[in-house]
């Protein structure tokens, strides 16, 4: 085989490797932005929440002990007869409860606390009624947006079964139909025994496309020193022959000039095709599948563009 046929056939299949790659990049994302069923809003509820009690002043009654809990008299009681003191102790503390539950009670009855009281409940039952009419007011609020919603969700369901959900179905349809018909008419070349097996995949292609594009070499040559690079990267990075043939494709590419020159291979191939690719059996159904895809990923961009307007 010539040269000139050699390059054909490479960037021919680097094409159609790049085509794929592109449609299951795109299938992938396409899957993910499946239309979501519009959420039906939710009816607000009427919050009830305390507004919290203030409350009664509190009573601190001061009293005077009886003479018999003087400290001095339970500690010389102590020192003359142990029990006697003991006893006077706990007579005092008795007593010293029921004199303060007593005066508890009279601050209570008083007429003054009582007074003070019934201010606190009245403050406690305006400061409620406000709460309870914002938080009325706010959910008359809600509850009024809630049933302007209610058309509009109808129309978003109505949207989301006739026209959004359809055209998502077609769109994966025409991505699956050019995706199966592209990978055909790659078997189809790689039947043809030019590239060999371990070159058959997108990152190989790409670095044979280049260098038999842009030097004098056969592919042959183009094979050995690609050979070459990927052993050297492997031994500086230490990984394996897949990840080597990405690294070497990634610092291929970041040369701009050399990106630019696939690209337009790229574009060329897409528009005008050549004869290898014109020899495949099915490519009239390729170019057919991949413009038929591109024609209507253009129509459902604007078709969501439009949504997104409404």
């Amino acid at each position: 085989m010539s040269r000139p046929m050699e390059l054909e056939a490479i960037k021919s299949a680097y094409f159609l490797e790049d085509s794929i790659k592109t449609l299951q990049s795109d299938e992938v994302q396409l899957q993910i932005s499946k239309p979501q069923e519009p959420k039906l809003p939710i009816e607000p509820k009427l919050e009830k929440v305390s507004a919290g009690i203030i409350p009664y002043p509190p009573i601190n009654p001061t009293v005077n002990p009886p003479w018999f809990t003087n400290i001095g008299i339970i500690i010389v009681a102590s020192l003359i007869f142990l029990p006697a003191g003991i006893l006077l102790y706990f007579l005092g503390k008795k007593e010293k409860e029921r004199l303060v539950q007593q005066k508890t009670a009279e601050i209570q009855n008083s007429f003054d606390y009582k007074r003070k009281c019934e201010e606190i409940d009245e403050q406690n039952r305006q400061r409620q009624a406000q709460l309870d009419k914002e938080l009325h007011e706010k959910y008359t609020q809600r509850y009024e947006e809630y049933k302007k919603s209610l058309p509009k969700y109808d129309e978003d369901v109505q949207h989301h079964k006739t026209v959004a959900i359809p055209e998502w179905n077609e769109e994966v349809a025409v991505l699956g139909t050019a995706l199966t018909e592209t990978k055909s008419a790659l078997q189809e070349l790689y039947s043809k025994n030019i590239v060999p097996l371990q070159y058959r995949n997108h990152s190989a292609l790409q670095w044979l496309a280049l260098f038999l594009g842009t030097s004098e070499f056969d592919l042959k040559t183009a094979i050995e020193r690609y050979d070459t690079y990927i052993m050297q990267v492997q031994q500086r990075l230490q990984i394996d022959i897949a990840k080597a043939q990405l690294q070497l494709a990634q610092e291929q590419l970041s040369n701009q000039q050399y990106n630019n020159w696939l690209q337009e291979q790229l574009v060329e191939l897409s528009e005008q095709g050549n004869s290898t690719l014109q020899s495949i059996s099915n490519y009239t159904k390729v170019n057919t599948a991949l413009n038929a895809y591109q024609a209507n990923d253009t129509r459902q961009r604007r078709s969501k563009q439009r949504a997104a307007r409404r």
